[in-house]
């Protein structure tokens, strides 16, 4: 028996599910995707290749948020900002910073707390282990995956990022070797998906090695607009065009923003948003949407002595974690500070001048919850997008104290022949004012999730635990926006080990169909 699987975006997760899948030649899968394909890594442009440049606009959809809750507005109005998601065949994957931090074991405690037993610490260190391909020790590593891990170390490491790391140990932050380490908290080289500076994203890893089977077709440069039912069941993908792919299984994995967007336009989701746009509802599932939450991050820049810098390439070679109840515990961890030094092939994100210190103080366990709707029925209209950070008085707290211990870092006599005069916030802005001041001059850290959340009961949640939309049994969601809780770290790893046991999972069933 042939299985039709459509495969609705081919980003992180949608490049490993379509992949995994075409693995078994019953499969004829399709990977559809809105942004161009560069099959050849090596002659792709310098942005997706390199994993030395992110931040820029040059493959990305253009969302943009509010960053308060729905409503509220500054003194010019509501505070906007950038909302990054990779348009392109690797999505994000291709074009973030390669940070490929492993989620902590204490993050999955709300994932079975919330209904999903099969996503405990002991059951997800598995299948990140089968991704890797990390050189570091220990049992909690894979060696043989197809994800190469690269820290620089010793005479790789620029010299500021050298006394980045003595400045952190001057203020009592532990060193460590491996941030990936299940207890690992403190200051230490970060683990970057690159090889010789290539960026590794999924499409690299996994689709790479599928291309050319007979079963798998990749169609990018196409607008997905919704899923079409026929007799309740899901028959087909709309496009925006008006073009029908048929097919018998459809997995969405357009991301944080473009999953919910799509069940929304299907008519899958809240029965009043879609009445307000003249959707007819098919399933109603309240929680579409709902439950978005990303790290709120907040950059410190200040000038930096080229001559002492010397060479700016790589921008991003370390980084701290903290507790800023002081305790010391990596399951408290709910900051982390990441230093980057602005180069020439990123100047337009961080729009300063090259030899610019970046110190983005992220703070990884916010408890703010925002939400994401339709602007309209049009697929070509971006969704509109509240993040509703420090919604939670204490996110706003919590952060100041990070910016605080960032700045403590920075005035350390290690640090001293690379660090100028501090350009934003500035030494004008004491620590009685950062707290106001994270509310309004904070980015997202482009870690969205959550939005078609995991869970047993459909009034909470969209899918059950391995990605399956309630009421549909043809029909799964497999990208970061099923993820029921925020990961305390850049979210990219987690969604690759996400996708890769989801499409397991369905590996698995539809073999089962076929016999």
């Amino acid at each position: 028996m042939v299985n039709r699987v459509v495969v609705a975006g081919g980003g992180t997760a949608g490049c490993i599910v379509a992949a995994r899948l075409s693995d078994n030649p019953n499969n004829l899968v399709t990977l559809l995707e809105a942004g161009p394909d560069y099959p050849d890594v090596a002659a792709a442009p310098d942005d997706i290749r390199s994993g030395y440049i992110f931040g820029g606009t040059g493959h990305d959809w253009g969302y943009e948020a509010e960053l308060g809750p729905r409503g509220a507005e500054g003194a010019d109005g509501p505070i906007v900002v950038a909302a990054l998601r990779g348009k392109v065949v690797g999505g994000s994957s291709a074009v973030n910073g390669t940070s490929i931090l492993r989620a902590h074991p204490a993050d999955f405690g709300p994932w079975e707390a919330a209904g999903n037993p099969l996503w405990s610490w002991d059951q997800v260190l598995p299948a990140f282990c089968r991704l890797e391909n990390d050189p570091a020790p220990g049992s909690w590593h894979g060696h043989d995956g197809p994800l190469h891990i690269h820290r620089f170390t010793g005479s790789e490491m620029r010299p500021v990022h050298r006394a980045f790391l003595e400045a952190c140990a001057d203020q009592a932050h532990p060193l460590l070797e491996d941030h990936n380490a299940p207890d690992a908290i403190g200051a230490g080289p970060i683990p970057l998906n690159q090889v010789a500076g290539v960026r590794q994203s999924s499409a690299v890893i996994c689709l790479a090695q599928a291309r050319g089977r007979p079963n798998l077709v990749v169609r990018s440069g196409v607008m997905i607009d919704r899923i079409e039912t026929a007799q309740g069941r899901p028959s087909a993908v709309v496009l925006a065009d008006g073009e029908r792919v048929d097919g018998d299984t459809f997995v969405i994995c357009a991301g944080v923003y473009g999953s919910p967007a799509i069940l929304m336009r299907s008519g899958i989701g809240p029965t009043d948003h879609l009445g307000s746009l003249g959707i007819e509802t098919r399933v109603d599932l309240p929680a579409v949407g709902k439950n978005l939450r990303d790290h709120p991050n907040f950059v410190i820049a200040t000038d930096g002595d080229l001559d002492a810098l010397g060479e700016l390439d790589p921008p991003v070679q370390t980084t701290l974690t903290l507790a800023t109840d002081g305790s010391g515990d990596p399951a408290c961890i709910d900051i982390q500070v990441a230093l980057a030094v602005t180069t020439p092939s990123t100047t337009e994100w961080f729009q300063s001048s090259p030899g610019t210190l970046l110190f983005g103080v992220a703070l990884v366990k916010p408890r703010s919850v925002g939400r994401v709707e339709l602007a309209s029925r049009s697929p070509e209209a971006a969704p509109r997008i509240w993040f509703n950070f420090f919604d939670d008085s204490t996110d706003a707290e919590r952060l100041a104290a990070g910016v605080l211990a960032t700045r403590a870092i920075i005035s350390s006599p290690a640090l001293a022949p690379f660090v100028g005069i501090e350009r934003f916030p500035g030494a004008e802005v004491t620590a009685d004012a950062l707290s106001d001041l994270v509310r309004t001059a904070s980015l997202s850290y482009a870690h969205g999730t959550g939005t078609c959340r995991m869970g047993p009961d459909p009034s909470t949640s969209v899918v059950d635990q391995t990605g399956k939309v309630h009421g549909f049994d043809n029909l799964f969601v497999v990208d970061a926006s099923i993820m029921p809780g925020l990961p305390s770290v850049p979210t990219n790893f987690t969604t690759m080990m996400v996708a890769a046991r989801c499409a397991e999972w369905l590996h698995d069933s539809l073999e089962g169909d076929a016999t």
